[in-house]
């Protein structure tokens, strides 16, 4: 079993999977306390505290905007302050396979949830990166805080005082922060299980495809303002590395007609048709038309001796010399000299009768044919010598 099939066969027995095609359990509900409300199980006993239900969901972490360094947004050149700072992220639908079939369902539970905090209403922000996108399109923001307050007789965070950048070792929000706050853990694991240090996940998860634990939050604190929603993320697996999760089969981009197929700025690609298969063979075996030569070689059924390149003078150009395939968008060009036909991009750049000619300042000089000996071409006189090194310049 592989290592995908593994996660795949915890994902399906996980009740708090949002993915599961299952309906989602019921027994759970938002609790407000302080004006915070959290998506919590629902306890039958009246005297135990409800506490933070932590949902799981899998997904591709989107290469941009991956605030998941030491700092997370906050840079030496932000204009808010380092308090606010957080680490966050965006996941979107897995590029291929059975789990990507499961993204649209946990879009549909998670939207869900949300009705039930806000009564339906859809005046939301924060959580899903655009709210009118379909279920396959839908991007989620996830993150986790930077900072914690130290705890009463803790020491201070050596980890936060050596991360400062040192042009504001002496500034006093971060003598404070450094005083008061440590950093929070940011939990990640890679694909074999192995703890991933806080400096690596940001590269390590970039392009992933993991499975992300988290919990809800939602808050409004004015009538006018839209409910507000933040999932804040407890834990990270690793599935399949990014250089595992984004290689595609390559294909032309032509054949890809389906806007569900370019998601979050990649491409997937579907498999190619026996039809477009066999167009592409017999494209390739396209037979050639050879040379009046080459015509009286296989009438005679004898071959002619070979001529030297040097004795052949190539004849003028004329318009059947190039013809132009509409499908392709390219010239074969049927050489006298040579019993294949050369197909080049370039050539419908230079060759077509709709390409601008280039415009020359100086009369184009008569250039002689290549002959079989350096001495027959002849040499250029001063006067040609500087008029050439004007139109160079």
């Amino acid at each position: 079993m592989s290592h995908i099939q593994e996660h795949y066969k915890e994902l399906l027995e996980d009740t708090v999977y949002l993915g599961n095609p299952h309906p989602f359990p019921v027994s759970c509900q938002w609790y407000e306390l302080d004006r915070m409300k959290r998506y919590c199980w629902s306890s039958p006993l009246s005297d135990q505290t409800p506490s933070p239900l932590f949902l799981t969901i899998v997904g591709r972490m989107s290469a941009n905007l991956n605030n998941t360094g030491i700092f997370g947004g906050w840079t030496v050149r932000s204009q808010f302050k380092p308090q606010r700072a957080r680490r966050t992220f965006l996941l979107g639908a897995p590029l291929a396979g059975t789990l990507r079939e499961h993204w649209p369902t946990a879009v549909s539970h998670l939207k869900k949830i949300q009705n039930q905090a806000t009564t339906n209403s859809t005046d939301v922000r924060y959580l899903f990166l655009d709210d009118d996108s379909s279920p396959l399109n839908s991007v989620i923001r996830i993150g986790s805080g930077v900072f914690r307050d130290l705890a009463p007789h803790e020491a201070l965070d050596e980890n936060l005082v050596a991360a400062i950048p040192s042009s504001k070792k002496e500034d006093s929000e971060w003598l404070k922060i450094s005083q008061t706050k440590a950093l929070c853990d940011l939990v990640a694991f890679a694909e074999d299980g192995s703890s991933i240090p806080l400096r690596r996940i940001r590269s390590a998860i970039s392009g992933s495809l993991v499975k992300v634990t988290f919990s809800l939050r939602c808050w409004r604190y004015s009538r006018s303002d839209p409910f507000s929603f933040a999932a804040d993320v407890s834990r990270i697996d690793i599935i399949q590395p990014a250089s595992e999760h984004n290689t595609l089969t390559p294909f032309v981009f032509s054949n890809i007609t389906s806007v569900d197929n370019l998601h979050n700025g990649f491409s997937f690609c579907p498999e190619p048709m026996a039809s477009q298969l066999n167009s592409v063979t017999m494209q390739k075996q396209q037979p050639h038309i050879s040379s009046p030569t080459a015509k009286a070689n296989d009438n005679s059924g004898t071959p002619s001796s070979p001529e030297k390149m040097s004795d052949i003078t190539p004849p003028a150009p004329t318009e059947n010399d190039a013809t132009m395939t509409k499908s392709s968008c390219e010239i074969v060009i049927h050489n006298d000299t040579d019993h294949t036909a050369e197909t080049s991009q370039k050539s419908l750049l230079l060759n077509s009768p709709e390409a601008p000619q280039p415009q020359y300042q100086h009369e184009q000089k008569h250039i002689p044919n290549v002959s079989s000996s350096a001495a027959d071409i002849p040499l250029p006189t001063a006067a040609e010598f500087q008029a050439k090194e004007t139109f160079c310049v």
